[in-house]
């Protein structure tokens, strides 16, 4: 579905991703992983046109290469960004009204209708804060509604950027939950997570990124078993890791 070759993204004279080479299948959770500064968010950014970027990027056979980054969503492609970025003098209903402000014209307003009641179905608390201000709403909650905004825009693939960063164990599991689910139900899904070990239990694959180049990938089951990500991501020293699962 998307295929990445030879990827380069710049801030300025500063070379933030160097070659970078990766694909992604229909139906899949891919997780990116890796340290602070390895230029998890900055695969994302290029891959949304954010950030200045040469090499080959291609969606569903298209090229995403001089797309403009406000017309990936009608190609199908939403992202989660880092920090949520919700309208927060906006109710939740006005922010997930705004996820699918492209669909009003196309589309009947009954099927609009519609995903709104999916999404209430994976989220419930937002239904109960439907005329709350989204910057009022709890850390976990503003991360659903984040989620929900951008599954307004019935994307066919969605770009994760740390959904779980600074919510409750309790929180994070139920958004990991809710991915799961999603890819179930067919979504593609690129997640970017700094809890390593988390993104690697739901994922079917992962890639490791580190200073801007991809240094491991492989399945998901293999990469937790890995010596060298186990020591470096999850925390843990790798005996200590693999007798205590």
């Amino acid at each position: 579905m998307l295929k990445i070759r030879n990827l380069y993204a710049y801030y300025g004279s500063v070379t933030a991703l160097s070659g970078v080479t990766c694909h992604i299948r229909a139906g899949e959770i891919v997780a990116l992983i890796g340290a602070n500064g390895a230029g998890k968010t900055t695969l994302l950014n290029a891959v949304c046109g954010l950030v200045r970027r040469e090499g080959e990027l291609s969606f569903q056979g298209r090229s995403l290469i001089g797309v403009a980054s406000e017309n990936l969503v009608s190609l199908g492609i939403a992202q989660v960004p880092e920090g949520r970025q919700l309208f927060g003098p906006m109710t939740v209903a006005e922010n997930l009204e705004l996820g699918a402000y492209r669909r009003f014209r196309r589309h009947p307003r009954q099927e609009i209708m519609e995903d709104l009641e999916r999404i209430y179905l994976l989220f419930p608390k937002l239904r109960e804060r439907l005329q709350q201000q989204a910057g009022t709403l709890s850390g976990g909650e503003q991360q659903m509604l984040a989620i929900a905004r951008a599954l307004m825009a019935r994307p066919k693939l969605l770009l994760l950027d740390e959904p779980s960063l600074g919510l409750a164990p309790l929180v994070v599991e139920t958004i990991l939950a809710t991915l799961t689910r999603l890819r179930e139900e067919g979504m593609t899904i690129l997640l970017v997570e700094q809890n390593a070990r988390a993104a690697l239990k739901i994922a079917d694959r992962a890639y490791v990124l580190e200073t801007g180049r991809i240094i491991l990938s492989g399945s998901a089951q293999d990469l937790l078993a890995d010596r060298q990500v186990t020591r470096a991501y999850l925390g843990r020293d790798y005996k200590e890791f693999t007798e205590g699962r």
